[in-house]
C-alpha cells in the first residue's frame, strides 16, 4: 500500500512538471518585412513578397494570408497591408502586418533613385554635363513603365566661391504626372534635387621657376629685361593654368615680366592661380646696377671730397630727376628750389642717414620746362647746383 502511494505521487508530480514546462512555452509571430515594388508588379500572388511565420517554443510554421488592405490609385500606386492574427491555445492574440508599397515608399513620394549628390571631377577635363558624369550621378533614375508618368528636366546655376573656384549646382525636377494638379495629401508631383558638381586640381604639377636677374643699366637709369614666360605643366592636361606677376614695370602683367626697369632692386611677384586649391606664389628679384652710381662704401681719404659734392641725374630731364650727395652721418636739413629770379618754388625739410642719399624731385615741384637753382643746407654746409627741365 505504501509503494502505491508513492507512485501515485511521484506520477502526479511528474504530471505538474511537464504541464507547467508547456504553460511557459513563449509564442511570437513574426510577418515578412515591409517591401517596395514597381506599379507594374504582379500582385495576385501577394504570397510571392513573403510569409507570416508564428513560433511556439522552438516549433515554427508558415501562416496562410488571412487579411489585405488594398489603397491603390488610378495609376496604380499606392499600398496594400497584408494582416496575420494568431491565437495561442491560452487565448492569447497576436497580430502582425505587412506593407507592400507600390510605385512609392511609406511617406507616399515617388520611388527615385537621385544621382550622386556631390560629384567632384577633374579641372582639366571639365565638361560636367550630365552624360560625361561618373556612373550614378549622371540622372536620376525611376520606374519608366506605361503606369509611371513620370519625366525629369535640370537647370544649373554657376555659384563663385572665390573669383576663380566656381562650383556647379545642378537643380534636379522629376515630374510625376500621376499627382498633377491633384496635390494629394500635400503632394503636389514635383519632386526637386540638388547635385553640387566641384572641380579639382591635380597635385602633380611641374612649376619652371627663374633665377634672380642682375644686369647694368647702359645709360645710368634703366635697362631692358627680357624674362622667359613662367611655366606651369600638369601631365596629360590641356588646360592652361593662369599666371600673374605684379610688376609696375612689366610690358604684361600674366606670367612674363619683360619690361623696362630702373636702377635698383625690383621683386616680381608670380602668383599661379590654382582655382579651388591654395594659389601658389614666388618670388624674382630682378637688380639693375648703375655704373654712374657712387660707391657704398667710400674711401675715408675721399670723403672729404664727396661731403663738398653733389650731383643731378638726369639733367636735362622731362619729367622726374634726383640730386644725389654724400652724408658722413644721421642728420637733418633743407632743400630749397628756387627760379633764376631768386623767387622760392618749394622748400623742404631732409632727413639724411649715413652714406649715399637721393632727393626725388618730382614733376609736381617743377611743372614748367626752364632754368631752376637747388641750394641744401646741412648744418653749416651748402650744396648748390641747376636743374634744366625740358619739354
Amino acid at each position: 500500500m505504501f509503494f502505491r502511494n508513492f507512485l501515485l505521487s511521484f506520477i502526479v508530480a511528474v504530471s505538474a512538471i511537464c504541464a507547467s514546462a508547456q504553460d511557459s512555452l513563449d509564442v511570437e509571430l513574426v510577418c515578412p518585412e515591409n517591401v517596395t515594388i514597381n506599379c507594374e508588379s504582379e500582385l495576385s500572388e501577394l504570397s510571392t513578397y513573403g510569409k507570416a511565420r508564428y513560433r511556439v517554443g522552438e516549433e515554427t510554421n508558415d501562416m496562410e494570408d488571412q487579411r489585405s488592405k488594398r489603397n491603390i490609385d488610378d495609376c496604380g500606386k499606392g499600398n496594400i497591408e497584408r494582416i496575420w492574427r494568431y491565437k495561442s491555445e491560452e487565448g492569447e492574440e497576436f497580430k502582425c502586418a505587412q506593407f507592400i508599397y507600390i510605385g512609392e515608399d511609406e511617406e507616399g513620394k515617388a520611388l527615385i533613385n537621385w544621382p550622386v549628390k556631390e560629384v567632384v571631377i577633374s579641372w582639366c577635363d571639365p565638361s560636367y554635363s550630365p552624360n560625361d558624369l561618373p556612373e550614378g550621378a549622371r540622372r536620376p533614375l525611376y520606374y519608366e513603365g506605361e503606369c509611371n508618368k513620370m519625366e525629369h528636366t535640370y537647370s544649373d546655376e554657376i555659384i563663385y566661391i572665390t573669383d576663380s573656384c566656381k562650383e556647379v549646382h545642378r537643380k534636379w525636377v522629376v515630374h510625376d504626372w500621376c499627382y498633377d494638379s491633384k496635390n494629394i495629401a500635400g503632394n503636389d508631383g514635383y519632386y526637386k534635387f540638388t547635385q553640387v558638381i566641384k572641380f579639382d586640381m591635380p597635385d602633380d604639377i611641374d612649376y619652371l621657376l627663374l633665377n634672380d636677374v642682375v644686369v647694368e643699366a647702359a645709360d645710368c637709369e634703366k635697362a631692358r629685361i627680357d624674362l622667359p614666360d613662367v611655366k606651369v605643366g600638369i601631365k596629360d592636361c590641356n588646360r592652361r593654368v593662369k599666371i600673374k606677376n605684379d610688376s609696375p614695370f612689366a610690358d604684361s602683367k600674366k606670367g612674363n615680366a619683360s619690361g623696362v626697369y630702373p636702377v635698383g632692386e625690383t621683386v616680381v611677384n608670380f602668383i599661379v592661380e590654382l582655382e579651388c586649391s591654395k594659389d601658389k606664389e614666388f618670388a624674382l628679384r630682378i637688380t639693375v646696377t648703375s655704373p654712374c652710381d657712387e660707391k657704398a662704401i667710400i674711401d675715408q681719404n675721399e670723403l672729404a671730397d664727396k661731403l663738398k659734392q653733389s650731383f643731378v641725374r638726369p639733367n636735362p630731364f622731362t619729367s622726374n630727376t634726383e640730386i644725389l650727395l654724400i652724408s658722413d652721418k644721421p642728420q637733418t636739413g633743407t632743400l630749397s628750389l628756387y627760379k633764376t629770379n631768386g623767387e622760392i618754388i618749394s622748400q623742404r625739410p631732409l632727413k639724411l642717414t649715413s652714406g649715399p642719399q637721393s632727393l626725388k624731385i618730382s614733376e609736381k615741384e617743377l611743372a614748367l620746362p626752364g632754368v631752376y637753382f637747388y641750394s641744401i643746407l646741412i648744418g653749416e654746409r651748402k650744396l648748390e647746383g641747376r636743374l634744366i627741365k625740358i619739354r
